[in-house]
């Protein structure tokens, strides 16, 4: 039985895996890491899978090369919101190539969605909802083995005589060991030098070290959609065994990154990871997705471990809209936790938004003079992202605070990100123009550029990354 697992082709370097899924200012590309985990089980259970990446260089040919020669039974198809109708269309085109395939659409879109899609495109046969690889497992042993009854796959969403059907919702993977290491699956399908990431040294491997946030932020897309709001680490052993994998088959790599929606949730058990770390065979660096609420004394074991960089969610230098988006942190622990890991030599890469009920012109200049007193390794300004799901995306659908027509506004028309919403406070426009001040003013402060420069004499690494993402983001700098 052949299966097809696509990342379909879409904008150049347009990464619907991002939480705010779009091409970047940076160039960043993200690794189509859940279709990886999801190909890895299927051909662990004996599928013979082909995973294609449809928009890094050459993929949209070798999707072509694969639709001509091959025929498969089930078509596994990531989507996101800013491409659905895309994907969509890649999903038609296919049912039309190989009408007895079973077309299954994934992704958190979807997750949240589902019955509607399978109710409006009568060429999707079924959404899987949340996390997918045991969904599709299960759905490929059905097709081999000729079940029509798919009311037993907790988490799909299907058509069966021409009405939809919801199944039960599917609990949590808890074991997450039972799943190969994804980058086996990305050695045997991927190229990984086609992705990057502008925070980290190139070439990088991502991975997950854990699943789920038990954190309750209302604008956060995967734990609200797909990843759970229930934390689920996997074992040490795993980890650092995947990391030796790594570090001996990935040639040349320069990074990990651990892209778990809050790797340091569990102190106790951040410090016991980076112990085995130490101990082992792994001394590449790493870098990690975390809260700003770290003790010093985890803070210096992880840069003993090999953390070069995070990356945080800051969002507001406004404690009224921390407190409102359920930050559940304030501005004197960023600022301590900023602090600290100055102290003990990692960098922050500071993630910002504006936008929130609560915004206007005052407290988005709050945050953005928050941001230059953290002065953070790098920093990122986006007006606020909603997507459907969210508590955030509800509140304002139900205030009719979003202003565009189609899920595909959510970009502009070369794939950056879009402001669909106005509030009474603050327009689009507003907050498009303050985010592309912010990025200028921010990067092009001179204390910046001596700080960058200062670095980069003192590491040539360091001086490799600052020049290609400095590359990348003085194009945009100059074109807004």
């Amino acid at each position: 039985m052949k299966i097809l697992l696509l990342n379909p082709p879409f904008l150049p370097r347009y990464s619907r895996e991002q939480r705010s899924p779009a091409v970047t200012k940076s160039g960043t590309l993200y690794y189509p890491m859940w279709l990886s985990y999801a190909a890895g089980l299927l051909e662990d259970n004996g599928f013979e899978c082909t995973l294609i990446d449809g928009v890094v260089p050459g993929g949209e040919k070798r999707l072509t090369t694969y639709t001509n020669s091959e025929n498969p039974d089930l078509i596994i198809i990531d989507t996101s919101t800013p491409s659905i109708e895309n994907d969509l269309g890649w999903a038609k085109r296919l049912k039309n190539m190989f009408p007895g395939a079973f077309i299954l659409l994934v992704g958190p879109h979807v997750s949240a969605l589902g019955e509607s899609i399978v109710s409006e495109y009568p060429w999707v046969d079924g959404v899987a909802r949340g996390e997918y690889e045991f969904i599709s497992l299960e759905l490929a042993q059905s097709i081999r083995n000729g079940k029509r009854d798919l009311s037993g796959i907790n988490g799909l969403t299907y058509r069966e005589d021409g009405k939809v059907k919801k199944n039960k919702k599917r609990r949590f993977i808890r074991d997450l060991d039972s799943i190969p290491f994804v980058s086996r699956t990305y050695l045997k399908h991927l190229k990984h030098t086609d992705y990057f990431y502008a925070h980290s040294k190139y070439p990088i491997v991502a991975i997950l070290t854990a699943r789920g946030c038990s954190y309750g932020c209302i604008y956060c897309l995967y734990p609200q959609t797909f990843s759970g709001q229930v934390y689920r680490p996997r074992s040490i052993e795993s980890v650092v065994e995947e990391l030796e994998f790594i570090q001996g088959e990935f040639h040349p790599l320069r990074e990990v990154m651990f892209e778990d929606d809050t790797f340091v949730i569990d102190e106790d058990r951040t410090v016991e990871l980076c112990e085995a770390i130490i101990k082992s065979d792994f001394n590449l660096p790493f870098s990690c997705n975390t809260r700003p609420d770290l003790s010093y004394q985890t803070l210096k074991i992880l840069k003993r471990a090999g953390c070069r960089l995070m990356c945080v969610g800051f969002e507001s230098g406004n404690q009224r809209i921390l407190d409102f988006i359920k930050k559940e942190t304030d501005l004197g622990s960023i600022e301590r936790f900023v602090r600290d890991a100055r102290r003990a030599g990692i960098m922050i890469h500071g993630c910002f938004m504006v936008g929130t009920p609560e915004d206007d012109h005052r407290t988005i200049m709050e945050t953005y003079r928050f941001a230059e007193r953290l002065n953070t390794d790098t920093a990122q300004f986006f007006p606020i992202m909603l997507y459907p799901g969210t508590t955030l995306y509800r509140w304002a659908e139900k205030n009719g605070y979003i202003k565009v027509n189609s899920f595909r506004d959510w970009l502009t028309r070369e794939g950056l990100h879009n402001c669909i919403v106005s509030t009474p406070n603050l327009s689009g426009d507003d907050l498009v123009r303050f985010c592309n001040d912010a990025r200028r003013h921010y990067y092009l402060r001179p204390i910046y550029t001596i700080r960058k420069l200062l670095q980069s004499f003192t590491n040539t690494q360091e001086a490799i990354r600052n020049l290609k993402a400095a590359g990348n983001l003085l194009r945009h700098l100059i074109k807004y």
